[in-house]
């Protein structure tokens, strides 16, 4: 009976061991409302990798977005019309104005050329399927005032979800944002058409920069730019390395087209040397 009573609290101990070993983790705790969000993981990115033909593609589509098909559209299929009078130059040698070429309707090449959006659609969807490697040159694209389709470069990095994109994204927000106030000043002026043009112009830029930045960064601040480039400064660190946010411009050095590098300044012409005296 003794023992009996002595081995009893052992029992009851080994029992509840067993059961804390068994018992499934305590799921944790939901965070309290109000609480920050958890800091943003960016997936690494890829090393770069030099490969002509690919950059080369790229400034391509960039330029088949910004390009303007001619009025006149000469293919191999083409009809020449009113034949055989009607030729491209007159006996003299001028050119003859009335000459006409119809572009067969067939040819998946013309009919490209006459539609721009189908073009432009076609080429937007390509560069967002490369990916990263067009990042650079999308960002470079989205700071060039030159460029008519800079809405659809912000459309683009915001499918790509790259954060380098971020920086030029704020910048493309800022200059909207400066559009709008310039706006006022103008309507005050008096130029009431060039006032809403500018802010049409301006809170688009700010809209279509808000889209992307909400989709590269998981969050949505909305039109405060401010607490988009306090998250910036919270998160660029985790993100690397990112193209300098620096004005581009069409037909600078070493450029190659849309997408071109940046400007290089023009050095200093060299101070001419001092004369060296004569000899005595």
């Amino acid at each position: 009976m003794d023992t009996t009573r002595k081995s009893l609290p052992v029992l009851v101990a080994l029992v509840l061991c067993l059961g804390s070993a068994r018992a499934p983790a305590a799921p944790p705790s939901a965070a309290p409302a109000g609480a920050p969000a958890r800091p943003t993981v960016f997936p690494p990115l890829p090393a770069p990798v030099a490969d002509p033909a690919a950059e080369a593609r790229i400034r391509a589509l960039i330029a088949a977005i910004e390009d303007k098909p001619s009025g006149l559209i000469v293919n191999n299929s083409g009809r020449i019309d009113a034949p055989p009078a009607n030729q491209p130059y007159n006996p003299d040698g001028s050119r003859n104005e009335n000459f006409r070429v119809t572009p067969n309707p067939s040819s998946g090449q013309a009919a490209l050329l006459q539609n721009p959006e189908q073009r432009r659609s076609q080429a937007l969807a390509e560069l967002i399927r490369i990916g990263r490697p067009a990042v650079p040159f999308l960002c470079m694209a989205l700071m060039m005032e030159a460029y008519e389709h800079r809405p659809l470069y912000a459309q683009a990095l915001g499918e790509i979800k790259d954060p380098r994109a971020v920086p030029h994204l704020l910048k493309y927000f800022e200059d909207g944002k400066m559009k709008v106030s310039l706006a006022a000043t103008v309507a005050r002026s008096g130029d009431a058409a060039m006032a809403k043009k500018l802010e049409d112009e301006g809170r688009l830029m700010m809209t279509d920069a808000t889209a992307a930045l909400a989709k590269i960064t998981g969050r949505n601040f909305g039109p405060d730019l401010g607490k988009w480039r306090q998250w910036w400064e919270e998160n660029k660190a985790k993100v690397g390395p990112t193209p300098p946010v620096v004005l581009y411009q069409v037909g600078s050095a070493g450029a190659s087209g849309p997408g071109a590098r940046p400007m290089t300044p023009t050095p200093p012409p060299p101070t001419p040397a001092p004369p060296t005296p004569a000899a005595p």
